[in-house]
């Protein structure tokens, strides 16, 4: 290794570190970091989406269960009596269906038991303070 050796380095050293090279470098590096957030960014999100879509399967998967479940309820006459009383009130021979209603309903004071033209009236003098 002789001086021209060191020379040939120095050279290179001084090429390295020189001003034009820095102004090319620092963005390069720059865009680089730029670049490795970005994908770091997207790949987080995409895991938060994956495992949000995940728990969202799970939570299908367990009313698919259940309603399976209940198709199986449903296809014995058991299940299919039960359905038959609670959705169209039938009823078996010799037995009576009770329906409670509500006594707002009813009562007189309903706004469905008033006509318009009273149904204003009240208002109005509910607008008017004595």
């Amino acid at each position: 290794m002789g001086l021209s050796d060191f020379q040939e380095q120095r050279k290179w050293r001084k090429i390295f570190f020189s001003y034009p090279v820095a102004v090319l470098l620092v963005p390069l590096v720059m865009w680089s970091l730029w670049q490795v957030y970005t994908a770091f960014r997207a790949s987080k999100t995409l895991g938060d989406e994956v495992s949000a879509l995940e728990r969202q399967i799970q939570a299908v998967r367990s009313a698919r269960i259940v309603l399976e479940q209940k198709s199986q309820g449903l296809l014995s006459p058991e299940g299919i009596d039960k359905e038959a009383r609670g959705r169209f009130n039938l009823k078996k021979p010799g037995e009576e269906v009770v329906i409670f209603v509500d006594e707002a309903y009813h009562s007189k004071d309903a706004p469905s038991s008033l006509s318009w033209s009273a149904s204003l009236k009240k208002f109005v003098i509910s607008l008017i303070p004595f």
